[in-house]
């Protein structure tokens, strides 16, 4: 059996995406094979989620993003990273392999290096890289979205952290409308702001249900129709199940992969910057959506055609060095 080391992170600021891909990715990988531990940062809910979902993990409390494993035995040591540049030691007795999401090009001196956008591809990698969505850790391979014509329920979810604060503007603008249709608003308590808390206490509206600290959100992916949300994770989730969406940036990384889903036509900006929500620019972009059908089968069916993929992710600890 093999002993693989995953090192990775989670912050309030990077996001649940990173470890929950790490966490999947050991679930489908064969328990005959592959033995895991996680090396993670000191942070409470890192701790929470690994125990709930029975890992073995290893605290760092001075952890970096970096190659360091601080001489840990093992076989394969992956790391996961939004970053573009990791290097490591030449003298490392184990595989390395280097995963990332970062739009930006990468360097590494990894055995692998597996870049999860289609961004990517437009660069000229060595044969140790693979690029491309088909590399993603998707946690719902089995679940496509079939395009209807009615909007009967709606994801919004900006992010673990809202940074920009602007949850409650999008539900106070929905709020008014007249639409037949379900919002599942996703929060996290520890991030919301007293504003926010008063602001949720006192809402009362029959077709908001406000869900908390939920540690992933795939498995509702198959309620909804649509979805307004961040541009990370959560997004990329909605494009390979195929569902339309308008989606904010909470930072210029988050732009920048939203502006290239938007010229594939796989989603429709929100804003183009980090500042107060627009109210009335967002209820217009919300109502073109909700009554031009074309327009959101249109994005159904660019989704379909870009995120059309079909790799085993079991295999990503068996890629070599194409020579």
């Amino acid at each position: 059996m093999l002993k693989v080391i995953i090192k990775t992170i989670y912050t309030n600021q990077i996001g649940l995406g990173h470890l929950n891909a790490m966490v999947f990715l050991s679930n489908i990988s064969s328990k005959k094979k592959y033995s895991f531990i996680f090396l993670v940062n000191d942070n409470q809910d890192v701790k929470k989620y690994l125990k709930q979902n029975k890992k073995k993990f290893i605290i760092d409390k001075k952890f970096k993003m970096d190659s360091n494993l601080k001489n840990i035995d093992c076989d394969i040591a992956m790391f996961y990273f939004p970053i573009p540049n990791l290097f490591f030691e030449n003298n490392n007795s184990f595989k390395t392999i280097f995963m990332t999401n970062s739009f930006y090009k990468i360097k590494s001196n990894a055995d692998i290096v597996i870049s999860d956008h289609d961004n990517q591809l437009k660069n000229n990698y060595k044969k140790n890289f693979y690029v491309g969505f088909k590399y993603k850790i998707f946690e719902h391979d089995n679940y496509k979205y079939r395009y209807k014509r009615n909007l009967k329920n709606c994801l919004i979810c900006i992010g673990g952290t809202d940074k920009n604060n602007i949850i409650n503007d999008i539900v106070d603008v929905l709020k008014d409308t007249n639409f037949d249709t379900n919002y599942l608003v996703f929060l996290r308590s520890k991030n919301l702001n007293n504003k926010q808390k008063k602001y949720i206490q006192n809402f009362k509206k029959h077709n908001f249900k406000f869900i908390f600290d939920e540690k992933s959100l795939v498995k509702y992916v198959h309620l909804i129709d649509f979805g307004i949300v961040s541009g990370g994770n959560i997004l990329l989730q909605l494009c390979h199940a195929y569902v339309p969406s308008i989606s904010f940036p909470q930072d210029q990384n988050e732009l920048k992969n939203i502006r290239w889903l938007v010229n594939n036509q796989c989603t429709v900006l929100g804003q183009k910057n980090f500042d107060k929500l627009n109210k009335v620019k967002f209820f217009n972009t919300y109502k073109r959506l909700f009554f031009l059908n074309d327009l959101r089968k249109n994005i159904h069916q660019a989704c379909k055609k870009k995120f059309n993929i079909n790799f085993s992710l079991s295999k990503i600890f068996t890629l070599k060095k194409n020579i």
